[in-house]
């Protein structure tokens, strides 16, 4: 639905005001990371935000990816907490191998 209503476009704008932290909390607790694509590429945005608390939320949400252990988490969600962790002193490399 995202792709076919071009909802994409409005969730990518509401991420880039920074005085709209409930909307981006709400897309951190509500989107199914799981299926890829545009909620994913959200989620890394939300992991690398200026806000500490969303960036904490953002993260906890990871962790419960890992605790439900979706079946393709290891391809898309372990690169993400590599770079959530690690930040930018992590080759990135690492994370793929």
């Amino acid at each position: 639905l995202m792709e076919r209503y071009h909802l994409d476009r409005g969730l990518y704008s509401i991420l880039n005001t920074r005085s709209r932290s409930d909307l981006h909390r709400i897309m951190v607790t509500s989107m199914d990371f799981n299926r890829g694509g545009h909620a994913r590429v959200i989620l890394q945005r939300l992991l690398s935000h200026e806000d500490v608390s969303l960036r904490e939320l953002s993260t906890q949400s990871l962790a419960e990816w890992v605790r439900h252990s979706p079946e393709d988490f290891a391809t898309w969600g372990i690169s993400m907490l590599c770079e959530q962790v690690g930040g930018v002193w992590i080759n990135p490399g690492f994370c793929l191998a």
